[in-house]
């Protein structure tokens, strides 16, 4: 069976003790305890969550967690992410096994079969994954071990998604949505996305210059204020639109994210948690916006 890896260590640490104390300090310095699985609801379909490492942005993505592990434990995670590297295609991982420091996932077949079976815009990328650039992309890896922490038995739907048009995020939407509607397995679906990217030298971003610390912390919470009104108001569209003028890095998933949510009925996204990495590490030459938030 096909095996990936881990590749991003580093964004959390390699050693499975340390990796679990870490979760769960996200879990003590975000949302404030570590969350206990609760019996299966249906009401909650998935959340967005950062990618950055666990020091800058894991506190923030635990939000999300904690809210989807009150929810109940899935029997399948669909996991929507980006390609740093500007890999072009829609690309699912049908089969095989993701390795993390906490032990193996398996990717769900058949889940992923019928995915495939409903459109022509996902392809199997199966063979990607294991080679450049997917083996070394880590903003679906990072979840994985806040996955593994709460839940067991789960298996996960790895699916990569560019920033691409509006049509191809709609039919990638649809065909995941017709799925699910397909299936009795309890599914979450997880979007992988940072927000604005703000600093000269690292992001090549820096449109209101490089001080005073205030004018761009008030840049980037409204620009990121406008892509999250974007968000839940389900309008995919404006946020792929808005994508073309900020350094948002997963607009895609988001955008797919919402047309799932859309099309299987649900009527809320929550934000759970939103912040910047400067009001977390005091750091100022780079700095990212975290979003936290469900779908309900």
């Amino acid at each position: 069976m096909p095996i990936r890896n881990a590749a991003a260590i580093g964004f959390y640490p390699g050693e499975k003790e340390e990796l679990i104390a870490s979760i769960e300090q996200c879990f003590n310095q975000g949302p404030g305890e570590i969350p206990e699985v609760g019996a299966w609801s249906n009401k909650v379909l998935g959340g967005i969550v950062p990618h950055a490492g666990y020091i800058y942005s894991g506190q923030v993505a635990a939000y999300t967690y904690a809210a989807l592990a009150k929810n109940g434990a899935p029997d399948v995670v669909c996991l929507l992410g980006t390609s740093h590297t500007g890999y072009p295609a829609i690309g699912l991982m049908s089969h095989g096994i993701w390795r993390t420091p906490l032990g193996d996932i398996e990717v769900d077949k058949e889940f992923s079969d019928l995915i495939l079976k409903n459109t022509e815009i996902i392809l199997d990328d199966t063979d990607q994954f294991l080679e450049y650039p997917h083996n070394q992309e880590h903003n679906l890896e990072v979840q994985l071990p806040f996955l593994q922490y709460l839940f067991k038995n789960f298996k996960i739907v790895p699916i990569t998604i560019p920033p691409t048009d509006a049509q191809s995020i709609q039919e990638a939407g649809l065909s995941i949505a017709a799925a699910m509607q397909k299936t009795s397995k309890k599914i979450f679906v997880i979007a992988s996305t940072d927000m604005t990217h703000y600093g000269a030298q690292s992001y090549g971003f820096a449109p209101v210059g490089s001080a005073p610390i205030e004018k761009i912390i008030e840049f980037i919470k409204k620009t990121d204020g406008e892509i999250i009104d974007h968000i839940t108001k389900f309008d995919y569209k404006g946020v792929l639109q808005a994508a073309h003028h900020t350094t948002m890095c997963g607009p895609g998933s988001v955008a797919t994210l919402l047309v799932i949510a859309k099309e299987l009925g649900a009527n809320e996204v929550k934000t759970q948690k939103y912040t910047t990495s400067y009001d977390i590490t005091g750091e100022t030459e780079a700095i990212v916006g975290y979003l936290s938030a469900i779908v309900l």
